[in-house]
């Protein structure tokens, strides 16, 4: 069977990738916890604005600036490739979020699909045996972080395609010398994401090693003269070897294409801004600074974390986690559901962190010392080699970046293919098959286990409700100016990100407690509380409401006429009228504001409070920032606060100071009753 049907791995690794798509969680929404959503929602947002009416920047949404100006929240430092690819994939589906969600997951999935495929070909032809690179391709695409990550919609995901592209190109070149593919694939590669350098690095130093160590061996021992001059006399040969070698060229054409990227970048970034903003103080730029960690203060943020022991630890922990297939037993319980992926506590079941650690570096010293004994060992060792020489240069980042172990693939690629070259040399083609049908199993089960990892059902059913929201509310703000307050209940993943996303198309303005007056610059106000009202204009919604901006500022007149006295006379005037409770100061300064203010609804019935509150506290907390609910005439300072609908017997509200201790300082507390319950 083995050799009677080339064609048959081939079919079989198709097949079994299918299981990726077959047991996909609910792509039409962002569902898994971590980085999974961060990125996801923030890829939407950039792909979502990609316009040439805006020189094809990469932002998440356009501002407004204290003076009235327009920003953007650029993050134009990815290449532009995936985006791209993005964007041409959601246009068809108009308006539809939920459409546009699953057909950007389903993309990436067909990247990674695409990866496998191309590392199967490749480590097919090192090897010479399919059955080797079908299994080596199952078992290493079979780990948590592959199958974790494989339909995030990110760079990160295509870098693996290209990355797989890259060093398709790599043996085919040095198999067929086929040098022009493997400028194409690069270019292709680092279109998509810069994680393709990492493995152009390795494989052009050791291309000019081996360069120079030929050129050395044909030019012969050095004639007559000083030691001096013959050593130079040796070393131009090698120096017009390495200078005049494809490995120079491919260096030299990565290292500008790259520089071009990065100028469009820069370029497209500056024009955005009007040329008012200097190139070193643009967000691309003060970004790449920080993954250098060159940015003022870096050292500060990240603290010892950044050091080498806890990096490298970390870095081999992920090497042994993403070199074991998810479907073995005992070793599911390596993810936290409901916290996402937690690495500083993996593999609790199996002995601790030390475990993974372990496991990685005997997976990475065993993958060094086989490939001492293969003819394919410098391509190998660049696979292998290119996660590290992405994550060392740039630990500043790597190391708070779980997804980045996506760049270790080729590790466990390797070594698996090292490992099934010595079976099949020592027991034929038969066990070979066997271990081949095995890993079709692991990665199919692996499929089906991880399609169990993600939110709850409450979870996902509230984040259908929320996109089934933004679908009504999407039609009504574009081309306008919407402010986002208050804070989102915990199943809304991602505020900044998602809401960006959702209403692309939009100048989108999010609460700052620091400036809550570029709240008047918005038509409409987006909360996740209901108040009714005329100001309402999204009745039909379950869990995000629009409302009218110069409506809803009008409703503090109505509120003072028709509630009578305020029941606070403090700091604030507190007055409380239909479910709601209106703050007032006149006249306001920036310091009556800028402090948390306390709100502590406690209930007629403990029984109306979330279960986690019962017996510890009486109350539901609702602080808020005055920037979460502000309305602004004159000298006024007003906040139009939603009360919960349970029966409540009394209000506790006031203003509080956090300190850098933790203690908590009350500025002013106030409490009153209410009689009949609202």
């Amino acid at each position: 069977m083995v050799g009677k049907h080339p064609s048959l791995p081939l079919a079989l690794l198709l097949m079994t990738l299918m299981s990726m798509f077959l047991f996909a969680n609910d792509r039409g929404a962002f569902y898994r916890d971590g980085h999974h959503s961060f990125l996801s929602s923030q890829s939407l947002a950039l792909a979502a604005n990609l316009s040439p009416d805006h020189n094809f920047l990469m932002f998440a949404h356009r501002t407004i600036e204290d003076d009235g100006t327009v920003g953007y929240e650029s993050y134009n430092r990815f290449p532009i490739g995936v985006y791209a690819l993005t964007k041409l994939a959601i246009l068809p589906f108009g308006d539809s979020l939920w459409a546009q969600i699953y057909a950007a997951r389903t993309l990436m999935l067909l990247l990674f699909a695409a990866a496998a495929a191309l590392a199967f070909h490749a480590i097919a032809r090192l090897t010479s045996n399919r059955w080797i690179g079908l299994t080596a391709t199952l078992l290493a695409f079979s780990s948590s972080y592959a199958l974790y990550y494989n339909d995030m919609i990110s760079a990160e995901v295509a870098s693996v395609f290209g990355i797989m592209l890259t060093f398709h190109g790599m043996v085919i070149f040095a198999q067929e010398g086929r040098f022009r593919q493997l400028l194409v694939k690069t270019c292709v590669a680092l279109l998509l994401g810069w994680h393709v350098a990492a493995l152009l690095l390795p494989f052009v130093v050791f291309g000019l090693v081996k360069e120079a160590l030929k050129a050395r061996s044909a030019g012969g021992l050095p004639g007559r003269g000083s030691w001096l001059m013959g050593k130079l006399a040796a070393a131009r040969p090698m120096a017009a070897a390495m200078v005049s070698s494809r490995y120079a060229l491919l260096g030299a054409v990565t290292l500008a294409f790259v520089t071009l990227i990065m100028a469009y970048n820069l370029g497209s970034e500056y024009l955005a801004n009007k040329g008012e903003v200097p190139l070193t103080e643009l967000r691309t730029f003060e970004s790449f600074q920080y993954r250098i960690g060159a940015e003022p203060g870096f050292n500060e943020i990240v603290g010892e974390h950044r050091a080498w022991l806890p990096f490298l630890r970390g870095q081999f922990a992920s090497v042994g986690i993403g070199s074991v297939p998810f479907a073995l037993p005992g070793l599911d319980s390596i993810f936290n559901v409901n916290a996402g992926w937690n690495r500083g506590g993996v593999w609790a079941a199996a002995g601790g962190e030390l475990q993974s650690l372990y496991t990685g570096m005997a997976v990475f010293g065993a993958c060094l010392i086989g490939l001492l004994f293969v003819r394919f060992r410098m391509l190998a060792a660049v696979l292998a080699l290119a996660g590290f020489c992405w994550a060392l240069p740039l630990r500043n980042s790597a190391f708070i970046h779980d997804f980045e172990a996506l760049f270790y693939m080729g590790i466990p690629l390797v070594l698996f293919s090292l490992i099934l070259l010595w079976v099949h040399k020592q027991s034929g083609n038969r066990l070979l098959a066997a271990l081949s049908v095995a890993a079709v199993g692991v990665f199919v089960f692996s499929s089906f286990q991880m399609s169990r990892v993600g939110y709850d059902a409450e979870a996902a059913e509230y984040q259908r409700d929320e996109i089934e929201d933004f679908e009504g509310i999407r039609g009504m703000t574009r081309g306008k100016t919407v402010y986002v307050t208050g804070d989102w209940p915990s199943g809304f993943t991602q505020k900044l990100f998602a809401v960006s996303y959702y209403l692309s198309g939009s100048d989108v303005l999010f609460a700052e407690k620091d400036r809550p007056h570029v709240r008047d610059y918005a038509d409409f106000l987006l909360m996740s509380e209901r108040q009714e009202g005329v100001a309402l204009l999204t009745p039909e919604n379950r869990v995000v409401f629009l409302y009218d901006r110069a409506i809803y500022d009008g409703q503090v007149e109505e509120i003072i006429k028709e509630a009578g006295e305020p029941r606070i006379r403090s700091h604030f005037d507190v007055y409380l009228y239909e479910g709601r409770l209106l703050y007032v100061k006149e006249p306001c300064r920036a310091e009556d504001v800028e402090l948390q203010f306390m709100l502590h609804p406690m209930p007629v019935d403990v029984n109306d409070l979330p279960e986690y509150r019962r017996g510890r506290h009486d109350f539901f907390n609702r602080d808020f920032w005055f920037a979460d609910y502000a309305v602004k005439s004159g000298e006024r300072c007003a906040a139009i606060v939603p009360l919960p609908e349970y029966e409540m017997r009394s209000i506790r509200t006031g203003q509080y100071i956090v300190h850098e201790d933790g203690d908590i300082e009350n500025t002013w507390v106030e409490t009153f009753d209410i009689a009949g319950g609202r």
